[in-house]
């Protein structure tokens, strides 16, 4: 038979910008685009990867390796999903192979995946009156069992013992025989929708005629709007009209209660795609989306981004402002909401952004008509809004009314909230029991030998802990800089907090929600469960509160230092604190009444805190877009930042200013740096940072082209010289 040579274009994982090309013959190897094959690499390697082309462009100056292995039969990559790779590589400026590692389900990507199958056991026919009582039991069990079911070889195991077992297969008085089954669990739907109230009602009516004119919709609800009874029934109509939808959330791990609330109204054609599930069950829900329209509803983090919808309708992206829609490390560093709303376009499907508190970019969206807005500023059953307390920390502490770091009046309204037998939420955005640890003679102050911070100090580990790297020692007894038993805690985090209630209220119980506690995949479930049945009366916590809570019982929000995060050296900071203490407040009084917050600051007359307290998201983000414009922030231009890191700092300092001066040439004032970021040194790599300010209407296919060439450049001269690329850093 005659040979016919064709040519693939292979993405490999590898961080490559470009694809390697093979060959085969296309006589006796079936090979199209999306599929997965082994190709060899270098002289001993081999990697699986996927085509990305077929041709027969044909160059007599490569030679071409061939293609070891065809490992599919059908495409497990589409055209939009390729499409969807390429427009990440090209604007996020990484590998389609970065890509691929993140958009594919390791099991996939390895080939290692196979459909799991149950072994089930049924009775024959045959008589045998030589059982022994134990294998005549069993008989008539599984007899019995299988009338009216199916019984698995485990089940029965479970119950009788195996030697009993064998001998019934031995006499052919049982057989066993293989069905595949689902690692993918899903419950029958249990509860109809929620009666809407007047404003959901025409919060929906005018969604719905947004997208009609195919534009993202950005829903503005205040918190406890009932914005997600909203989304269950645009969900609702969608799988009526024979579409999927994408319902994306931040953090699973932490909304519990948002997954069983749509698993009761969705049931078993809902599944749940996150990072906390096992790998064999993210290829089971890939491939199952891929090949059937069982499953029409995915809540799911940023990664379901990448799933091969085939009949997608409906993209909801829960609080669109959340950091954690952004990946930082590896590449490629997406954002998710950005990635979701390409994918919209190419799948033909709706977008709708919900939030309490819009991104700048987002609001500013809708005011020049890329998005349309519908706004919801009432709460569901018209429950106020909590009020908010502004305590100056300064004062009290001059007036000493601080009882360590509660203030007098936070004080007594936690009592008066206990004595009521409601709950209290306190927030504090630092975990570990204090910031760093200090030598109160000498001043010596403990630091991470691989990154150039301060460690933590953790009082239930004994240890101190750098947050970045993971590097711990034990808490010195005496300070080794001076030998004197003056070491002193400063600051304090969510276990000095716990350490502090502990003291003040005897027999109250209390959780806490921060990195530390939720590390296994049942632990934040866990809290959260105690704290919505009562079992504990406060929780402490991180920024983890603010997302999308909902607890009835709540009286009072406890804010007790909203000063770290104003203070951070950002242009996005007033941004984050915004959102972040208004999310947290709004945990305050969701059902009966408006609740309490107090919020503790040492400065309590900045602008920022004022809106808070106003709950004036509209004056925030006119002041937040005049500072942007003056300074040429997003949302007037686009921000990318390059990380050079290396060992040693004067190679890493002659690198970086390179760098720069050559960007220079092309895009002048637009080059911002080198200099030091805020933390300059991480895992024993110094950092530069250099910031290119690229204004909208100059083109951002020319700045990256020369950014890749001016990066290449570098690692010509110096491959030890590590440049990281960050679009739209947040």
């Amino acid at each position: 038979m005659k040979e016919e040579t064709l040519y693939a274009d292979v993405i490999l994982p590898i961080a490559v910008r470009t694809c390697y090309t093979y060959s085969f013959d296309a006589v006796n190897q079936c090979v199209s685009n999306g599929m997965r094959v082994r190709v060899p690499l270098g002289a001993k390697k081999s990697y699986i990867g996927i085509v990305l082309r077929v041709h027969s462009d044909f160059n007599s100056d490569i030679k071409y390796k061939s293609i070891i292995e065809v490992i599919d039969v059908n495409p497990i990559v589409n055209k939009s999903q390729l499409d969807l790779w390429a427009w990440i590589s090209s604007y996020y400026v990484c590998s389609l192979g970065d890509v691929m590692k993140a958009a594919l389900p390791g099991e996939l990507a390895k080939n290692t995946y196979t459909q799991q199958t149950d072994i089930l056991v049924a009775c024959s026919d045959i008589n045998d009156n030589k059982l022994t009582p134990k294998q005549k039991d069993l008989y008539d069990y599984v007899f019995g069992f299988c009338t009216n079911s199916e019984i698995t070889k485990k089940q029965i195991l479970s119950l009788y013992t195996r030697s009993v077992y064998d001998a019934l297969i031995k006499k052919e008085l049982l057989r066993e025989y293989e069905r595949k089954s689902s690692r993918l669990h899903s419950i029958e739907p249990c509860h109809d929708l929620y009666e809407l109230s007047d404003a959901q009602n025409k919060a929906l009516l005018e969604i719905k005629q947004d997208f009609a004119d195919s534009k993202p919709v950005l829903l503005h609800g205040v918190t406890s709007s009932g914005k997600t009874e909203i989304y269950t029934h645009l969900i609702k109509d969608v799988i009526a009209s024979g579409k999927q939808v994408l319902y994306l959330v931040p953090e699973i791990a932490l909304t519990t209660q948002l997954t069983n609330r749509l698993m009761q109204v969705f049931g078993d054609c809902m599944l749940v795609y996150h990072s906390k599930i096992s790998d064999v069950q993210r290829a089971e829900i890939y491939t199952e989306i891929q090949k059937s329209n069982r499953y029409s509803v995915v809540l799911g983090v940023r990664s379901s981004v990448f799933l091969p919808f085939n009949n997608l309708g409906l993209i909801i992206i829960d609080e669109e402002q959340e950091t954690s829609y952004k990946q930082y490390d590896p590449a490629p560093r997406y954002n998710a909401r950005n990635v979701a709303l390409v994918l919209s376009k190419y799948r033909a499907a709706n977008v709708l952004l919900g939030t309490a508190t819009p991104s700048i970019e987002s609001y500013y969206n809708t005011q020049i008509g890329k998005y349309a807005l519908v706004e919801l500023l009432e709460r569901f059953e018209n429950v106020q809004l909590p009020d908010v307390k502004v305590i100056d920390i300064n004062d009290a502490f001059k007036k000493n009314r601080m009882q360590k770091m509660f203030s007098w009046f936070l004080m007594e309204k936690m009592k008066n909230t206990f004595a009521n037998n409601k709950q209290v939420i306190l927030f504090q955005n630092r975990r570990g029991f204090s910031s760093y640890i200090e030598c109160q003679t000498c001043s010596w102050v403990p630091k991470c030998p691989h990154c150039d911070l301060s460690l933590n100090y953790h009082k239930e580990k004994k240890r101190l802990i750098c947050h970045y790297c993971g590097y711990s020692q034990e808490m010195p007894k005496v300070c080794p800089s001076c030998g004197k038993e003056t070491i002193k805690d400063k600051g304090f985090g969510t276990e000095k907090v716990v350490d502090a209630l502990n003291e003040f209220f005897e027999g109250v119980q209390v959780g806490r929600l921060d990195v530390d506690t939720t590390r296994k995949k049942k632990d934040g479930d866990i809290i959260l469960n105690n704290f919505e049945s009562g079992k504990t009366n406060v929780l402490v916590g991180t920024q983890m509160l603010a997302k999308g809570l909902d607890f009835a019982n709540v009286e009072l929000v406890g804010i007790l230092n909203a000063d770290n995060m104003l203070n951070y050296p950002d242009f996005r900071a007033g941004e984050r604190t915004f959102q972040l203490l208004l999310q947290v407040a709004g945990r305050a009084g969701r059902r009966y009444n408006n609740g309490l917050v107090v919020l503790q600051t040492s400065q309590p007359e900045n602008p920022l805190i004022t809106a808070i307290v106003k709950n004036d998201y509209l004056g925030f983000y006119q002041s937040q877009l005049s500072e942007r414009e003056l300074f040429m922030y997003p949302p007037y231009c686009k921000i990318i930042n390059i990380y050079v890191k290396h060992k040693q700092q004067a190679t890493l300092n002659y690198y970086a200013s390179i760098l720069a001066d050559d960007l220079r040439k092309c895009l002048n004032d637009r080059v911002l740096g080198p200099e030091e970021p805020p933390v300059p040194k991480i895992q024993q790599m110094y950092i530069q940072q250099i910031m290119l300010k690229v204004e909208n209407k100059l083109s951002y296919q020319y700045v990256k082209e020369y950014l890749e060439k001016s990066i290449n450049l570098i690692k010509t001269k110096n491959p030890s010289v590590i440049c990281v690329v960050d679009v739209d850093p947040l």
